[in-house]
């Protein structure tokens, strides 16, 4: 196994780093937290994998596929937590406050109805996933009828939904949790 040079290891970090964190806040959904936190995840693996890198020719492919497979690790670890402690969207595709895995003492002692904090979520919300935010969790219409009514492509929609949930979660943490 070969020593880690920290000058050199330094260097190739500064070198990749602009590009990379603009690469995860894109993919992200420009979202800090998770930008830092998927950049560190990138740096550690690069530590840890040192001795396969040949730092004198373009790491830039193999950082990107690092990067990638740490952005999926981390949506995971996120999408798992929140499903155990504040689902959103339930089989039926409503959202509903006895839906809540929060203390329910929060939901009582913040003094919102169901609907204003439905309103609130929304409100809070982009425009675009604001639209299909409502047309899914208001309305309660399935993906297909979306799909249809907007124009866009299925899988498509049912990626702008998951990023679309992923908001509206972040936002009801904050609520609660803020």
């Amino acid at each position: 196994m070969r020593m880690v040079d920290p000058q050199t290891f330094e260097r190739t970090v500064r070198k990749y780093q602009r590009m990379l964190v603009g690469y995860l806040w894109r993919r992200l959904g420009y979202d800090e937290g998770m930008t830092l936190e998927t950049f560190d995840d990138v740096i550690c693996v690069l530590y840890r994998r040192w001795d396969d890198v040949d730092v004198g020719e373009n790491i830039a492919p193999w950082l990107f596929r690092v990067a990638d497979n740490c952005i999926r690790a981390n949506v995971r670890k996120n999408e798992r937590y929140y499903s155990r402690h504040i689902p959103l969207d339930d089989a039926g595709g409503a959202l509903r406050s006895q839906d809540f895995a929060v203390n329910d003492s929060y939901f009582d002692n913040s003094g919102m109805t169901e609907e204003e904090l439905i309103g609130a979520v929304r409100d809070s919300l982009p425009e675009g996933m604001r639209e299909l935010f409502t047309y899914r969790f208001i309305e309660k219409r399935t993906i297909e009828e979306i799909s249809e009514m907007t124009g866009v492509p299925y899988s498509t929609l049912r990626y702008r939904l998951m990023k679309t949930e992923a908001a509206a979660r972040r936002k009801i943490k904050d609520m609660f949790e803020g």
